[in-house]
């Protein structure tokens, strides 16, 4: 979607603010033979969840009922047969002093994870409700060429990887100025996704990355279930590749990655935050044709309502949607019965 209001649609009041434009976005979807939306939650942690004095998590959200607002949500999404994934995190901006204490702090993290166990618990049995994306971009808050060989399999080492562009400033005084390695983000990845499942054992947990960050091919595939396991034993159910003016899947002249086979991943991938706009000159059309044909298990393009970078028109994107939404070669897009 991925926000009317930045991080602050849930919670708060937050769907009152926004009721109308949801239903009109959700229309346009499911009008367009689109079959899910991606979705997001708390961000930074500037509007949720609430937080006391000492930086522990103490209820969802200063007011409102946030359980209520993404069920009001999910209820306009099941009338139109849209699949939600509610993504929890965002690291592409920078941190708030709040959000590095969960990932530096494991007694303010637990404080957290019992709201979240609750968050799930409520609506894990939502016929709407698609799953769960703990974090967008970790990458961006994440330090870079950093030699770490504890654990196993080398998962915590990225001496060879850049990262922590989201932590480039000018910051205001509500921002933490770090980056955090790449063992920290990965705890607090890890037991926010065994949280999730400890509430809901089908839940489909997901986190996104970039290319270099998610797949063997190039690199090491840092959310695998091994990287996982030794710092919070949570798991991914299938991962997602952010790509944009790098081209990626979509630049048939690049030496990388053409199809989904090509990761070498043990998941499916979808691919996630792509547009026109910054596309080396492929339309909507060929990038959602793509992706269906190429062995990928979904496509969020990027995005409804802000005009920013990389932001494709949305009556491309829907155009996009429509040119696959009657396929069905490689699986069904179209969710034509009751959710």
């Amino acid at each position: 979607m991925a926000w009317y209001r930045y991080c602050d649609d849930f919670g708060n009041n937050g769907y009152a603010n926004g009721e109308n434009q949801f239903q009109s976005f959700l229309n346009d979807v499911s009008s367009h033979g689109g079959n899910s939306v991606r979705v997001w939650v708390h961000c930074e942690g500037a509007h949720s969840p609430h937080f006391n004095s000492h930086g522990a998590v103490d209820a969802l959200q200063g007011y409102g009922s946030m359980i209520d607002d993404m069920k009001k949500f999910l209820d306009i999404a099941n009338y139109r047969k849209v699949l939600v994934f509610f993504v929890l995190w965002n690291g592409a901006q920078p941190a708030t002093h709040e959000l590095a204490g969960l990932i530096l702090d494991a007694n303010k993290l637990n404080s957290y994870l019992g709201q979240l166990k609750n968050m799930v618990t409520s609506l894990k049995f939502h016929p709407a409700l698609g799953g769960w994306e703990v974090m967008n971009e970790p990458q961006g808050l994440q330090t870079g060429y950093l030699e770490d060989h504890s654990g196993q399999n080398d998962c915590h080492n990225t001496k060879q990887f850049g990262g922590g562009w989201a932590v480039k400033g000018p910051f205001n005084s509500h921002q933490y100025q770090h980056t955090f390695s790449m063992k920290q983000l990965q705890t607090f990845i890890s037991k926010q996704a065994a949280a999730i499942h400890a509430a809901d054992s089908m839940a489909q947990i997901t986190v996104s990355s970039d290319e270099y960050h998610v797949t063997d091919a190039f690199g090491k595939n840092f959310f695998s279930d091994q990287c996982l396991s030794d710092v919070g034993g949570g798991r991914m159910t299938f991962y997602q590749v952010h790509t944009y003016a790098s081209g990626g899947p979509f630049d048939s002249h690049s030496p990388m990655l053409t199809n989904s086979g090509t990761y070498n991943l043990e998941k499916p991938l979808v691919v996630g935050e792509f547009s026109q706009a910054c596309s080396q000159g492929k339309s909507a059309q060929e990038m959602f044709q793509h992706v269906y044909n190429s062995g990928f298990a979904g496509a969020w393009s990027w995005q409804w309502y802000r005009n920013q970078e990389c932001n494709g028109p949305w009556d491309q994107q829907l155009a996009g949607m429509s040119s696959i939404a009657n396929n069905h070669n490689n699986g069904y897009v179209k969710i034509t019965d009751t959710l």
